[in-house]
């Protein structure tokens, strides 16, 4: 019996260290992902700052203002892009978030089950030893009749 807990045990802790290699690739794909959207920002607020401070003065002439208001819609459609670029990002965060939450349940649950294995098959072979003790102690006392 305490081979089947021994197995289930030894099964059990191998889900474990994949469970926390998993963990581990998702926080560390968190962090470049959190690094991403941080360079993200920077550049939205940087475009915005660009487009807010814009200025059409020494626009003389028709030609420079259309100009001018193409290069004003280059950096609006940058800027869309990008935004759309840091939403993605936050939907792949939300989605690793939820990801790492449902793996560190089971990691919780493969934890305690892992403890209940290891108590099981103490208790096995606890069992066993004792089992064997009796069986010994009535083997000494037949071969003492026996020897009478």
């Amino acid at each position: 019996m305490h081979h089947k807990y021994a197995a289930l045990l030894q099964r059990n802790e191998m889900r474990l260290r994949r469970l926390h290699w998993l963990l581990m690739e998702l926080e560390s794909r968190q962090q470049r992902l959190s690094s991403e959207k941080q360079t993200q920002a920077t550049q939205v607020e940087t475009l915005r700052n660009l487009i807010k401070h814009h200025s059409f003065a020494g626009v003389s002439t028709r030609a420079d203002l259309f100009a001018e208001q193409r290069k004003l819609a280059v950096l609006r459609r940058q800027l869309f892009a990008i935004i759309q670029q840091v939403q993605e990002i936050d939907e792949k965060l939300d989605d690793i978030k939820r990801e790492i939450i449902q793996h560190r349940v089971l990691m919780l649950t493969g934890m305690y089950r892992s403890e209940k294995y290891k108590h099981l098959l103490q208790g096995a072979l606890s069992k066993k030893r004792q089992t064997q003790s009796r069986q010994d102690e009535s083997e000494m006392e037949e071969m003492i009749l026996w020897k009478k």
